[in-house]
């Protein structure tokens, strides 16, 4: 069994980055809400853009502004941030329907805590840059405690056997 200070830290890192995962969505949300209040016309489908033409003047119907807004990108921040939260939020439940929301969002955990890593990665590809230290540990230090959280999780709710479980939410 894990020890408390690691159920806690367990489930402080399902809070932690269910609200940034969230906060990500929201903010995409306000962004799009701001450019088009400031103007632009919001674009769902990449399809939609239109362009100007390439020589002569300009068209009188054409946007001045143009945002796309990634609809699926929002739902997916929206819903991994609600199960993060979930995750935090259940963390002390015992029974087995508890253990295998748990453990799908230990899952989900990993696959948050990789994201950095994805954009870092994809980051260092696109300025054709080489890593360097800073890079691995912006990176690193988020899936390490995706992994660990995942580990402490899986330990402390196996087989939805976790009748022994208690988390205390305050220090003795």
């Amino acid at each position: 069994m894990p020890s408390q200070l690691s159920l806690n830290l367990a489930r402080t890192y399902y809070a932690l980055a269910g609200l940034i995962a969230g906060a990500a969505g929201v903010i995409t949300i306000a962004a799009a809400i701001g450019s088009a209040l400031g103007g632009c016309v919001l674009v769902f489908a990449q399809a939609d853009f239109v362009s100007p033409p390439k020589t002569g003047p300009i068209p009188a119907g054409l946007p001045e502004c143009q945002q796309y807004v990634d609809v699926l990108a929002i739902s997916i921040q929206l819903a991994l941030g609600a199960a993060l939260l979930a995750t935090a939020w259940f963390f002390a439940s015992k029974g087995r329907t508890a253990s295998i929301l748990l453990r799908a969002g230990a899952v989900l955990g990993i696959a948050a805590g990789a994201l950095p890593l994805t954009f870092i990665v994809w980051l260092l590809n696109y300025y054709h840059q080489s890593p360097g230290p800073i890079d691995f540990i912006v990176a690193g230090v988020p899936l390490m405690a995706a992994l660990a959280a995942a580990w402490v999780t899986f330990r402390a709710h196996r087989g939805g056997s976790n009748q022994h479980l208690e988390i205390r939410t305050t220090p003795v």
